[in-house]
């Protein structure tokens, strides 16, 4: 990423080394982009919200249902679909 950040701003070894130091130190939801509005290329991003679909670890009783589901035999993989000639 940082070859690549580097690459389309021009930098040289300095400012590579500087982007190296900067995407170190990032703190977490701050994201390095290119922006052309600034004089070198390089923006820092804090997006006020950040979104993840994950909703955290199983509990206790989801766990032993998804072992148990797990555990059983399928019906609806004991016989494959019908299909229609068309």
């Amino acid at each position: 990423m940082i070859e690549g950040l580097s690459a389309s701003i021009g930098a040289d070894r300095t400012a590579t080394a500087a982007l190296t130091r900067i995407v170190q130190r990032l703190g977490p939801r701050w994201f390095v982009l290119r922006n052309a509005h600034v004089p070198n290329g390089i923006a820092l991003l804090q997006p006020r919200w950040a979104m993840s679909l994950l909703r955290g670890p199983m509990t206790r009783n989801e766990l032993k249902r998804a072992r148990e589901a797990y555990a059983r035999p399928q019906d609806f993989a004991a016989a494959p679909p019908s299909r229609k000639n068309l």
